[in-house]
């Protein structure tokens, strides 16, 4: 499954970098308080996954990008799967809390990945 960002992660990740840093309080502001499973669609190279953990949850991260995965897996525990969010590989409901950080530019038809999930 090739992806946009397969041979840019580094550059992504680190032109990403400081302002996913300044993002990160506001994330966690506006997730409030939770438990329970949350998904990242489209995790990227994970430099979300700490401030949504961080609002309670347990976070799960989703990615197309195998390149972007990687990073991410060096940066965090969190389990990562590869995939297509417009077939989420996870059963209805498994979520109560999904974010979908920087994705909607990257995405053909945002609107049914948001049905998705």
């Amino acid at each position: 499954m090739s992806a946009r960002y397969d041979g840019l992660a580094e550059w992504y990740d680190e032109f990403n970098a400081e302002g996913a840093a300044g993002n990160a309080p506001e994330l966690a502001e506006l997730l409030g308080p939770g438990d329970g499973p949350c998904l990242d669609l489209g995790c990227g190279t994970g430099q979300y996954l700490d401030a949504i953990r961080a609002t309670g949850r347990t976070v799960v991260g989703l990615d197309r990008s195998a390149d972007q995965l990687r990073l991410a897996r060096r940066r965090d525990p969190a389990p990562l799967f590869q995939g297509d969010g417009h077939a989420l590989p996870f059963r209805d409901g498994a979520f109560g809390t999904v974010t979908a950080l920087w994705v909607s530019t990257d995405i053909p038809d945002f609107a049914a990945l948001t049905k998705e999930a």
